[in-house]
């Protein structure tokens, strides 16, 4: 078994985005290119980790940076949905313009993706943002920090969050491609969730077999990083924390949008601690949580008789 459940989940999103998907019957600069179907979200990585375990029965609140801009249009999209449906979360508001992600997917799978950018942090607001997170914190919970940096949040600003966090007894769980490998072994999470991009961004090297990366992981473990979950894309993901290293390989399915996957395969991962199962059937839970959510369009959370298909058809392998 996992080792207790956490009694307080808060995942902070210190840079949400406004998430257009469209699929298209093509891209070419040589005619005009017609959009199939679209979706908008009120999405970011922490937003969609929220979602996905609300909606899994995993209780959370959000707590959500956002531009005043268009934070009325954002919070409208995040409130337009079936009760049940609803997260929770408290909001500080900044200056400017929450972001938008444009991300157009092509006939054949392909994903083009634009981002706007979005508002820059106030020094004052940081501060109430930072004492928002703090207050929200207790021991042996779960801050969620997912997502990239608005500008004027520096790697000096994470670690400070981050130990104001555990200094109230709360653990880190870090999805975020503006950290650095530094940054990771200052404030050590107790679960990172790198794609094989980033894990190349934060160790500068690039990794040609399986047995190199889980080397890698397990050098994450032994700097104080408990848990590593790698994802792979169609090939499944890595994990590697607890003493085992492990292998996931997962079905084949339809991909309609690859946008929001890692995140719910991280929420996935969290779900399994809450509900108690052993270290292999989070990482089972995790795989099933992140292919499913490419099944569906936009940044959804994956369907539970989707999750409960594929579980049964995760294989996991030692490596």
């Amino acid at each position: 078994m996992m080792q207790g459940s956490f009694s307080k989940i808060i995942p902070v999103s210190s840079n949400p985005a406004l998430d257009i998907t469209l699929t298209t019957d093509g891209l070419s600069a040589e005619r005009i290119n017609t959009v199939v179907s679209e979706a908008v979200d009120a999405a970011g990585k922490a937003t969609n980790v929220s979602k996905v375990l609300h909606n899994f029965g995993v209780k959370n609140t959000a707590i959500i940076l956002a531009g005043r801009e268009n934070a009325d249009n954002y919070f409208r999209i995040l409130s337009n949905v079936p009760a049940e449906e609803k997260i929770s979360w408290q909001t500080v508001y900044n200056p400017g313009f929450i972001r938008e992600n444009l991300h157009i997917i092509l006939p054949d799978g392909g994903l083009v993706t634009v981002r706007r950018k979005g508002f820059t942090l106030e020094e004052d607001v940081k501060r109430e943002f930072f004492a928002r997170v703090e207050e929200s914190v207790e021991q042996n919970s779960l801050a969620m920090l997912c997502g990239r940096f608005p500008e004027g949040f520096t790697g000096e600003d994470f670690r400070e969050l981050c130990a104001k966090i555990t200094a109230k007894g709360g653990k880190l769980a870090v999805d975020s491609n503006s950290v650095t490998m530094d940054d990771l072994a200052a404030v050590r999470p107790w679960i990172i969730k790198p794609n094989l991009e980033e894990l190349e961004q934060y160790t500068n090297r690039k990794y040609s077999s399986h047995k190199e990366l889980k080397d890698k992981l397990a050098q994450l473990n032994s700097i104080g990083i408990e848990n590593v979950l790698l994802t792979l894309g169609g090939d499944g993901l890595i994990y590697c924390g607890g003493g085992i290293c492990v292998k996931a390989e997962v079905p084949s399915v339809t991909v309609k949008s690859s946008v929001g996957a890692g995140d719910s395969t991280l929420s996935g991962f969290v779900t399994g601690v809450q509900r108690g199962l052993s270290l292999q059937e989070c990482v089972k839970l995790a795989a099933a949580f992140g292919t499913a959510a490419v099944m569906l369009e936009g940044t959804k959370p994956p369907l539970a008789k989707d999750v409960e298909e594929i579980y049964g058809k995760v294989k996991l392998f030692e490596i």
